[in-house]
């Protein structure tokens, strides 16, 4: 039942999609049912759980505590950090300590604290442009002396 929404209306046979993009499909639909069902638990713990265990130990307390909950899954968060990465290397993206945090963080990574060495960011290499698809490979030497031909006839 959780998967069929994402293919509502799809027509059944006639999904015009690979296999590889219905699962991802799939798997997205299903984080962002396990992120709604996930709110609605924050929502309530925070009510019932937070909120009065600070009641009964603070007494006129305004502001409460956050509780938060960010779970891309293993998948999600490897997605996005690689979509960084890639942003980066192409120079789309310059990246500061809070950038790194934030990709440390969706990764499970610890985070750097305000004392502790920033992290060094630094872009790769760019690569070389493409060779032109027009003009033979170069050629290289093959090494193979005892194949080239010594000028005699064979049978001579």
């Amino acid at each position: 039942a959780i998967l069929m929404v994402a293919l509502f209306g799809a027509g059944g046979d006639d999904i015009s999609r690979g296999a590889d993009s219905q699962s991802r499909l799939h798997l997205r639909t299903l984080f962002k049912m396990g992120d709604d069902l996930a709110k609605e638990i924050m929502f309530t713990f925070h009510e019932q759980v937070i909120k009065q265990l600070v009641n009964f130990n603070f007494a006129g307390v305004e502001e409460y505590p956050e509780f938060v909950w960010q779970d891309y899954g293993e998948f999600e968060g490897i997605e996005v950090a690689d979509t960084i990465r890639l942003l980066h290397a192409a120079g789309i993206v310059d990246m500061d300590q809070s950038d790194v945090n934030y990709a440390r963080s969706i990764l499970g990574l610890p985070l750097r604290a305000e004392g502790d060495k920033e992290d060094e960011v630094v872009r790769p290499q760019p690569l070389p442009p493409p060779a032109d698809p027009n003009k033979p490979p170069p050629a290289a030497g093959q090494g193979n002396t005892q194949a080239q031909s010594s000028g005699k006839k064979p049978g001579g």
